[in-house]
C-alpha cells in the first residue's frame, strides 16, 4: 500500500439502508436495471476506500467479508478487479493479488486511476474466485459506484454489498 492516510474507524462511512425492500447500498452504489434485487441476493461485502491525492484517485481495496464457500465447501481463493466504466464500456482494469482460502480475505492494496479519467464515470469492482487448472475464473459478486456521488476531499472507507454480476457487464471468459 502507498503512504496514504491511516485507515481508521473514524474514516468509515456506514452502509446505508435504502429502497422499499431494505436493500443495502453503499455511498454512490448503483444497480443495473437488468436484475431484481433482494436482501437475500447479497453475496457478501467488500470494503473500499477512496481518496484523491496528487491528481490520482486512490481506490483502496481493504477486505471482503461473508464470501460464500466454493462448490467443494472450501473458502475460495479470491482477488478483486476494478474498472472505470463509461456507459457499457470497461476501461483501465486494475486488480489485487490473490488471497487464498478465505471467506474474509484481507487485500489491503491501493489501485490508482488518473483523476482526469474519472469524471462522469463509474467504478466497477468485482470479487473473483480463482479456479484451478484450465477452468475459467468465476465472479462471486460485483458493486458499481457512481464516482461523481462521492466526496474525495478526505479518505472515505465504505462497506459495499456485493450482488450478482450481469453477464453483459463482464466477459465471463476473461481470465485474471
Amino acid at each position: 500500500m502507498t503512504s496514504s492516510p491511516e485507515l481508521t474507524p473514524e474514516n468509515e462511512v456506514p452502509v446505508m439502508m435504502t429502497g422499499p425492500n431494505g436493500i443495502r447500498r453503499g455511498p454512490g452504489q448503483v444497480y443495473s436495471r437488468n436484475i431484481q434485487l433482494s436482501e437475500a441476493d447479497s453475496l457478501g461485502d467488500v470494503k473500499l476506500g477512496f481518496l484523491m491525492t496528487k491528481g490520482q484517485l486512490e481506490v483502496q481495496v481493504i477486505c471482503a467479508r461473508q464470501l460464500r464457500p466454493n462448490s467443494t465447501g472450501q473458502p475460495p481463493d479470491t482477488y478483486v478487479k476494478t474498472y472505470l466504466k463509461q456507459g457499457d464500456r470497461q476501461m483501465q482494469k486494475r486488480k489485487t493479488r490473490v488471497v487464498r482460502h478465505s471467506s474474509e480475505p484481507q487485500y489491503r492494496q491501493t489501485l490508482k486511476y488518473n483523476a482526469s479519467h474519472i469524471q462522469g464515470r463509474r467504478l466497477l469492482a468485482m470479487v473473483w474466485e480463482r479456479q484451478k487448472g484450465f477452468e475459467h475464473n468465476q465472479p462471486l459478486g460485483t458493486v458499481e459506484i457512481q464516482l461523481d456521488r462521492l466526496d474525495f476531499s478526505r479518505l472515505m472507507l465504505c462497506w459495499y454489498p456485493l450482488y450478482p454480476y450481469i453477464p453483459a457487464e463482464v466477459d465471463s471468459n476473461e481470465s485474471s
